[in-house]
């Protein structure tokens, strides 16, 4: 019996290591075609402090690629841009309440609305790794200097978006749902590293996936990434100063189209622990260990549009 299921799983995994090398497991994109990611983000962030902070953050946008060219064989290049951007941030501990939806002409409302539409450009391989992008730190150097009465308002907005959209988080967002294949060969398990911005911290995220099935209609694989904890980062904060180390996981379920190796959807849940030591503190003892846990949902449904909209 124990026979038996042996060659039930290798065969299984001859079929699909035949099926991966038929189908190439790259993109297939050609230029003027455009394809579209829409991505919600759902945080919950618990951090077991003396003001016991409870952070609540909601992202929902549209993610645009217009494929410009295709000037080598592995490379691809195109523009990108974001809109439909909605942003709520809700930190009752730290005094902190904003929407980008809200019907008041807010900071977070009028940064929000001006980065939508703003165009950048990127290169990649057609294994997804990124080589390259232009233009998004300058959209958000120019998003600084507008005017807004408020300027404490304005720079905890400021904060807030760049944190969630800017050039750390648009190349989190790349590698987690662009940067999915292989880039030796046809394999059905590999592995990809990447680094991820938490926080505002950039950690090394070990990422491996099974492809599970694959058909003319669509590809279905699975992964799972893991923080590298080895690094410890030391800041200056309200407390004093800390050094804090990020340890979590990720998974992912994904769907992808043969045709164009676009993705068509994905499921994602990351859990992170932060432990925060206070090494010298400002009325806490030295040595005292805060622990941050934070909970983050991905959806995310991509598509290729038939028709232009820009």
């Amino acid at each position: 019996m124990k026979n038996g299921c042996f060659l039930v799983v290798w065969a299984l995994s001859a079929c699909l290591s035949l099926v991966a090398q038929d189908s190439d497991l790259r993109y297939r994109l050609a230029p003027g075609e455009h394809y579209v990611l829409e991505v919600e983000m759902n945080q919950q962030s618990h951090a077991e402090s003396y003001i016991r902070e409870e952070v609540n953050l909601t992202s929902q946008l549209v993610l645009h690629f217009r494929v410009d060219s295709v000037p080598e064989p592995d490379r691809i290049c195109m523009q990108s841009w974001y809109e439909e951007v909605r942003l709520s941030m809700l930190a009752p501990g730290l005094g902190i309440d904003l929407s980008s939806e809200d019907q008041n002409e807010t900071a977070l409302h009028m940064l929000a609305n001006a980065l939508e539409g703003k165009t950048f450009q990127l290169c990649m391989k057609k294994d997804g790794s990124l080589l390259g992008m232009e233009g998004l730190a300058d959209h958000f150097r120019q998003l600084s200097r507008l005017p807004y009465p408020d300027t404490t308002e304005l720079a905890v907005a400021f904060r807030t978006l760049e944190e969630s959209y800017g050039p750390d988080s648009y190349t989190s967002l790349f590698g987690l749902f662009v940067s999915l294949y292989p880039s030796l060969g046809f394999q059905t398990h590999w592995t990809r590293d990447m680094t991820y911005h938490f926080n505002s911290k950039a950690v090394l995220l070990n990422n491996s996936y099974q492809l599970s099935s694959v058909s003319e209609e669509r590809w279905i694989s699975q992964g799972i990434g893991l923080f590298n904890a080895h690094n410890a980062f030391r800041e200056i904060t309200s407390i004093g100063e800390v050094e804090a180390v990020i340890t979590g996981s990720q998974t992912y379920d994904f769907l992808m189209d043969p045709a164009t190796g676009w993705l068509q959807k994905c499921n994602a849940r990351q859990r992170t622990l932060v432990e925060t030591t206070v090494i010298k503190g400002k009325g806490l003892p030295t040595g005292l260990k805060i622990p941050s846990y934070t909970e983050t949902l991905f959806e995310v449904r991509g598509k290729k549009l038939e028709h232009e909209t820009k």
